[in-house]
């Protein structure tokens, strides 16, 4: 009984101690992961995300100015206009060298939709995917 005691101890400390550690970057695919703009790019350029699930995104921006970024429910085409914002999903302001959480709930249906920088930006390539897959597809195929 004392070894059971013992052993019951211990493992509540190792949860306890667990839970108190900095979490580890989460690698793209799954609902949680951090993406870092730098040098007027979006790092990685691809997420992999489950359909109608909640996303929680650490967006690191490394540049030296501020970036909005725009998931969009259409292909964008240059130039920005009221088309590509009435199509804006979700957004988020990055101030430069800082870092926040993007929540936002992935489109339901699958397919890929644009995140694209605020303009001019988007022109020069600051572009990624979110490529949304229905529940049953690996994330990490």
């Amino acid at each position: 009984m004392r070894f059971f005691s013992t052993f019951l101890a211990v493992l509540c400390l190792a949860a306890a101690l667990t839970a108190c550690a900095s979490p580890a970057p989460i690698a793209p695919g799954s609902a949680e992961w951090e993406v870092t703009l730098v040098d007027h790019s979006i790092r990685p350029a691809q997420w992999r995300v489950p359909a109608d699930h909640l996303l929680s995104i650490t967006v690191k921006n490394e540049d030296p100015q501020t970036h909005t970024l725009y998931v969009l429910s259409r292909s964008y085409t240059s130039p920005w206009d009221e088309a590509d914002r009435a199509a804006v999903i979700a957004w988020v302001e990055i101030p430069a060298g800082a870092s926040r959480l993007w929540q936002f709930t992935a489109p339901q249906a699958a397919g890929e939709y644009d995140v694209i920088a605020a303009p001019p930006l988007a022109e020069e390539g600051m572009v990624a995917v979110l490529l949304v897959v229905q529940p049953t597809e690996p994330l990490n195929p």
